[in-house]
């Protein structure tokens, strides 16, 4: 994974930026403590030769080294039989904006729009073909694999080095470096070579490096794609966490819900042109209309034989969930040490009362992780009471995987605030459900707490154990079209006619 980190304290004039700040946009939130901002792009335009044929190259070369050498008239024609090799892409055209201290802005855009060439240029590891970006502050970006470290160097070799260029000294470095290998939990993988590394601990160790050095501005293209689920939690609370701290956030993802959680502001980009910067909500619907008009087509052919009826959707309510018997489903214990090792992370504990196991079942007691929209869920949780505890409270979130809530349920909304638990004994409880939500990947926080009273806040609670990430699943998109919510509650709609129709 390319990743660089750099200061730069280039000058910038006090003019005004060629792009005015979009219409519903505070531009008071868009201001830094000294009114210049962190990130100037001016005029940025890149082109690219496209080859013909791969001795095209060569021959443009020579009939231009020759025309140099030629006279006026001898080299025009030169000239033009090389340009005849090649033709010009313009993958960025006239691109201006400008980004303030603690902005956490989204470049959006579809495939080929340019967005992966503008952050190379912003992080300095590719010259425009015209205009300038200027940045002022440390830059942590991670945008493509396999770059920047070593290949043949440790992991461990690789953190010291990386940090030595920077300037950060080895006593820091030392610091710093048990957090930087906790949060990327690759093991013994920290002293093996760099070159072994798969994508997944490739990722771990590039990011956990560039956010352990508080960077005044992260760039992340689409990085976070490739770990798994766990790791990209992990990743957006630790972006949170920069964000809350001030660092300013240039993000790029496919992903319209992530863009939207993270990002209050987003740049629109298509076929190399800026067409819109504006707050998220408009930027992100501006890109689905984009998506949209181009794939209609293509989505009437997808659905025309696979669409459900429309009764059997409707129809789906928590009745239609059998409840499972532990007979006739997975051993509650299966798998235990797979939850122990997600549990582990930012775990709060106390003792009294612990979680054994979560796991997340199908409607014939099946251990799964993805879900087809409406599908039976049992969600199982396997507690063990190890000290006398008085009215305890067990509930569970599901989140996405940038963490935000999108459903929350508890044992007071179920009606069994103040059952008695007994100490020494191990309780299985199947939380049971419709999987009636948007598709996408989600992750589940699990929690045991006693409340001081019925009716007082979080605050409030004694917490026995919090397990942020107990498990995770995805739900696949909808076959008869998508919702726009996270989570599409059970209705009953009841269609009355006023009057007689007129004749």
């Amino acid at each position: 994974m390319f990743f660089s980190t750099f200061e730069t304290t280039l000058p910038m004039s006090s003019d005004e930026t060629d792009v005015m700040p979009a219409e519903g946009v505070d531009i008071m939130q868009r201001l830094s403590a000294d009114d210049l901002p962190v990130i100037r792009v001016s005029g940025v335009s890149k082109r690219y030769r496209i080859w013909n044929r791969p001795v095209s190259r060569l021959r443009a070369f020579a009939l231009e080294r020759v025309a140099s050498m030629s006279g006026a008239r001898l080299a025009q024609r030169l000239r033009e039989r090389a340009s005849n090799e090649y033709r010009d892409f313009e993958a960025l055209s006239a691109v201006s904006f400008q980004i303030r201290a603690g902005e956490s802005v989204a470049i959006i855009g579809r495939n080929g729009s340019g967005k992966s060439t503008l952050l190379q240029i912003i992080a300095g590891t590719l010259k425009p073909t015209a205009g300038d970006a200027e940045v002022r502050g440390r830059v942590a970006a991670l945008l493509e694999l396999g770059s920047a470290f070593h290949p043949e160097f440790t992991g461990r070799d690789n953190v010291y080095l990386y940090c030595a260029v920077l300037g950060i000294p080895r006593m820091r470095v030392e610091e710093l470096f048990d957090g930087i290998a906790a949060f990327a939990d690759i093991g013994d993988f920290m002293d093996q070579p760099f070159k072994v590394y798969s994508s997944g601990m490739k990722l771990r160790l590039a990011f956990s490096v560039q956010t352990a050095i508080d960077p005044d501005i992260l760039i992340v293209d689409e990085a976070l794609a490739v770990g798994d689920m766990f790791f990209q939690a992990k990743c957006m609370r630790r972006i949170r966490q920069l964000m809350e701290n001030g660092t300013t956030i240039l993000f790029v993802s496919h992903s319209m819900s992530v863009v939207r959680d993270l990002c209050d502001r987003a740049i629109l980009l298509e076929e190399g042109r800026l067409i819109l910067d504006d707050e998220v909500a408009r930027a992100t619907q501006r890109y689905l209309a984009l998506q949209i008009g181009d794939s209609s087509d293509r989505l009437a052919e997808t659905y025309e034989n696979e669409t459900l009826p429309l009764k059997q959707v409707l129809d789906t309510d928590i009745a239609d969930v059998d409840e499972l018997s532990l007979e006739n489903s997975v051993d509650p214990y299966f798998a235990a040490e797979i939850f122990e090792r997600k549990a582990a992370p930012e775990r709060i504990q106390d003792g009294r009362a612990l979680f054994r196991n979560v796991q997340m079942l199908n409607g014939l007691g099946q251990l799964v992780d993805l879900y087809e929209f409406a599908d039976a869920t049992t969600l199982r949780m396997t507690i063990e009471i190890c000290a006398p505890v008085d009215n305890l409270w067990v509930g569970y979130h599901i989140r996405t995987k940038t963490g935000v809530d999108a459903v929350h349920i508890d044992s007071s909304l179920c009606g069994e605030l103040g059952k008695k638990f007994h100490q020494g004994a191990t309780y299985v409880l199947d939380w049971r459900f419709s999987m009636r939500m948007q598709h996408g990947d989600y992750y589940i926080m699990c929690v045991l707490a006693i409340p001081h009273s019925p009716h007082v806040s979080q605050t409030e609670w004694d917490y026995i154990d919090v397990v942020n990430h107990a498990t995770d699943f995805s739900v696949a998109p909808r076959r008869s079209g998508m919702i726009g919510g996270l989570v599409a509650p059970i209705n009953k709609l009841n269609i009355i006619q006023l009057g007689d129709i007129g004749e």
